[in-house]
């Protein structure tokens, strides 16, 4: 999203259009030159990658990797910005799960940085409370496995 944001209509050949709420590409411009829906390149944007093949994934990149090089050989400012690369990581947010017996489970993520093992961190994940994802985690939870002997 902050990439899109740096890159305007203009500048890959489309036209600007009238009342842009948000600087730089909208995600339905992306989608249209990846060749792909705006549905689904909003979820593939929001991190949402569960069954996306890897041709959808290899042109969203060509769409992209090709707009970022014709920007960086035409813009000083552009390369310097890119170069940059001041992208932040998701520390939390919501993915959809589909468990095989429960179905579609709606969780909250957290992630949290282990400072005594740089590199590792630790995900935990979160129903709302009274939900039907909060009643299938107790469920799964209550399960125990069994060891035979």
């Amino acid at each position: 999203m902050s990439r899109r944001a740096k890159i305007t209509p203009e500048q890959v050949g489309l036209s600007p259009g009238v009342r842009r709420r948000v600087p730089g590409l909208r995600r339905e411009e992306a989608a249209q030159l990846a060749g792909v829906s705006t549905e689904y390149y909003t979820q593939i944007e929001r991190g949402n990658v569960a069954g996306v093949s890897d041709e959808v994934l290899q042109a969203i990149s060509r769409a992209l990797t090709q707009i970022v090089g014709e920007l960086a050989t035409q813009s000083i400012e552009f390369r310097t910005r890119w170069a940059a690369h001041n992208v932040a990581g998701h520390r939390h947010g919501v993915k959809q799960f589909c468990h095989p017996e429960f179905g579609d489970l709606t969780l909250t993520y957290n992630v949290f940085e282990i400072t005594g093992a740089p590199g590792l961190s630790l995900v935990g994940y979160t129903a709302a409370p009274d939900t039907p994802s909060a009643h299938a985690l107790n469920i799964m939870a209550s399960w125990s496995v069994t060891s035979r002997t």
